[in-house]
């Protein structure tokens, strides 16, 4: 099993270390297979006063685990399946993120999360918290999140673009009416 690096986010701490991962599977699946994880070499760095902790070799469990930025991001065509994505915001105290939920293009993703495993990947993530008195972003490719641990996961709107100032040309009253709406006409 190879070790990867890794970054961990908890209650309290941030969490740094390597992690074995079995060959041939993505970090979201294992998390998402095993109850605990063996962190080898893990730093402990505490959000309130920024402290350092060697912490050696640490078994979390899953509940202690927030969100997890993933550092094997190789993209692997043969797990590539096609997904809708939508904008969403979490937020997981003590942290913040945004960006974007996929899921099956015939389905809502936002809707189906309660029926998904606990570890949710976002990507183009976004991530805010207060780290020793200063607030902290940090963007990430993908952030893996502890749907548990979410107090409010929700859609955001978009922002607008260009194509939201284009005008629609009038409609031809002899176009056929597709929408499946029914219309009568009222001419007295």
């Amino acid at each position: 099993m190879p070790d990867i690096d890794f970054r961990g986010y908890s209650g309290d701490c941030l969490i740094h270390g390597r992690i074995e991962v079995p060959e041939d599977i993505r970090l979201t699946d294992y998390l998402n297979t095993t109850e605990t994880y063996i962190v080898h070499g893990a730093s402990l760095f505490a959000l309130d006063d920024g402290r350092e902790v060697p912490a050696g070799d640490q078994e979390l469990a899953s509940e202690d685990l927030w969100a997890v930025e993933p550092t094997d991001t190789a993209v692997r065509a043969d797990l590539h399946v096609p997904t809708r994505a939508v904008a969403i915001e979490i937020d997981l105290p003590p942290y913040q993120i945004t960006g974007f939920l996929h899921g099956v293009n015939t389905g809502d993703p936002v809707a189906g999360v309660s029926r998904r495993r606990r570890m949710i990947p976002i990507t183009e993530a976004t991530i805010r918290f207060t780290f020793n008195g200063s607030e902290m972003s940090r963007d990430t490719g993908v952030l893996i999140v502890n749907r548990d641990r979410a107090a409010s996961l929700k859609r955001t709107a978009l922002e607008k673009s260009k194509i939201d100032d284009i005008p629609l040309p009038p409609v031809d009253p002899r176009a056929q009416d597709l929408t499946g709406k029914i219309i009568y006409d009222r001419e007295e």
